[in-house]
């Protein structure tokens, strides 16, 4: 058990990883690279309190990505849940 503990510890490591150079790509505004991480079946699914959820695509979230400007952010908590092949995660940023 301990192993498998371990080896979801590290994929979820590698998960934020990637998460974090994601948002980076997103304030460089680099199409290629938030390309270059982010699955065909990709979705951007967000949640603003009082409001229904939002699905974003990945091709129009590529698309708007060079007008899409960000001066700063903070990801202030982030989880990653792992199901097989399949990990999920969220974010709170400010």
């Amino acid at each position: 058990m301990a192993d498998i503990a371990q080896s979801r510890h590290a994929v979820a490591a590698d998960i934020e990883k990637m998460e974090r150079l994601w948002n980076d790509a997103i304030l460089r505004r680099d199409v290629d690279s938030a390309a270059s991480i982010l699955a065909p079946e990709y979705k951007l699914v967000i949640g603003v309190e009082g409001q229904s959820l939002q699905v974003i695509s990945r091709e129009l979230w590529l698309s708007v990505l060079p007008r899409y400007v960000i001066h700063s952010h903070d990801i202030t908590d982030m989880h990653v849940s792992i199901w097989d092949n399949l990990a999920v995660v969220t974010l709170a940023i400010t």
